[in-house]
């Protein structure tokens, strides 16, 4: 009895052990986030990027702002301030638009005390003002995916060797859409079994505007196997 009940023990340990290999991760599509509703009112760069700084940047030559797609059109300034151009463009951006901000400026080298050119190179994503939510937050929707997946994925485990990358979008509704594999775990099963997951779960609390016009948003979840080679 105690032999069958430390073989039963050893197995459970190996499966738990097994399915800690695999990390869930579940976030929103950007890195760097501004509301519209901010954006809009943002008169200098401090106003945008977060922690700018504005201290020991002080001898700007330019700053150039791209809005979106519009790749070859930037609207320039000099200083800290924004430009007239560049409150418009800024104030027509709209959600989900990406902002990349350009600053090339003069820094003392240290060593030889000449001036030398740096850049400095900024993204950053308009966003609603109340983004899509889940009741229990992103770590109960990792909790969802896990006790869905984690059964079969256990038994998958040594075919998993790539980081499997998916999208998918909370629309207006609240409803899961536009689920989409942008890199293969490299086992078919577990790709359908995720996919077939996230289109599956439960509805969302949807993002919204200021006006509380309900908005699109997408997330990103990545399935990774830390013993993969």
């Amino acid at each position: 009895m105690e032999k069958l009940f430390f073989i039963f023990c050893f197995i459970l340990g190996s499966y738990k052990g097994i399915c800690q290999d695999l990390n869930y991760d579940i976030h929103t599509d950007f890195k760097n986030s501004i509301s519209k509703e901010k954006l809009q009112s943002s008169k200098t760069l401090s106003d945008i990027i977060p922690d700018y700084p504005k201290n020991w940047l002080q001898d700007l030559i330019s700053v150039d702002i791209t809005v979106g797609n519009e790749k070859n059109k930037k609207y320039i300034s000099s200083n800290h301030n924004l430009s007239t151009q560049q409150i418009g463009a800024l104030q027509k951006a709209g959600v989900w638009t990406e902002v990349q901000i350009h600053i090339m400026y003069h820094k003392k080298n240290p060593i030889n005390e000449f001036l030398e050119i740096n850049i400095m190179d900024f993204k950053i994503t308009v966003v609603p003002d109340f983004q899509a939510k889940f009741e229990g937050g992103l770590k109960e929707v990792r909790n969802i995916i896990k006790d869905k997946t984690s059964k079969q994925l256990s038994k998958n485990i040594s075919k998993i060797n790539s980081n499997g990358v998916f999208y998918f979008t909370i629309d207006e509704s609240g409803t899961i859409t536009e689920v989409c594999i942008e890199n293969s775990t490299n086992d078919i099963e577990t790709d359908i079994l995720l996919y077939d997951t996230l289109k599956n779960l439960p509805l969302w609390e949807p993002a919204r505007d200021k006006n509380g016009k309900a908005v699109k948003q997408r997330f990103k979840f990545i399935l990774s196997n830390a013993n993969a080679c």
